[in-house]
């Protein structure tokens, strides 16, 4: 047992006409990914006496047909954090970011597609991750985070 505490805040995008949400499916050609509107909302929760942890699943249509780097709302937020550095992550930044795309709800019928995300410890938190394992184990949670069992099997 590590004994580290975590505060952890999770938001998420909601879009009208996906997801049990009323109103008409917006234009995806347009569509914002929102991430620092969300993650400035969580921040807000920041207990400030430990590691604080922020998730965010921006609720987008997969592009899976590109390789991560190249999909369009990782390039923009690598272009950010390459444009403004550290301060994109406000201070204090919290020890851990986590930003997911769990566009299933897009593919209709269709089989859904796995999730995508990106990560970032950042050391230069008040309260930085210590244990390996954590970090490991919030990586791995990540890449499984999309994943349903079929109860079927």
């Amino acid at each position: 047992m590590t004994k580290e505490v975590i505060a952890i805040e999770a938001k998420s995008r909601r879009r009208q006409g996906v997801y049990h949400e009323k109103g008409d499916l917006p234009d995806l050609d347009v569509i914002k990914t929102d991430i620092f509107s969300l993650y400035n909302k969580a921040m807000l929760q920041n207990p400030g006496d430990r590691s604080f942890g922020v998730f965010i699943d921006i609720n987008l249509p997969s592009q899976r047909d590109r390789m991560v780097i190249d999909r369009d709302w990782v390039n923009k937020l690598l272009q950010k954090i390459h444009q403004e550095g550290k301060s994109v992550f406000r201070s204090p930044p919290p020890a851990f970011v986590g930003i997911t795309n769990s566009g299933w709800f897009y593919e209709g019928k269709s089989p859904a597609g796995q999730g995508e995300s990106l990560a970032f410890v950042l050391q230069d938190a008040t309260h930085p991750l210590k244990i390996p394992l954590i970090i490991e184990a919030l990586f791995e949670a990540l890449k499984l985070f999309s994943i349903i069992p079929d109860e079927d099997v």
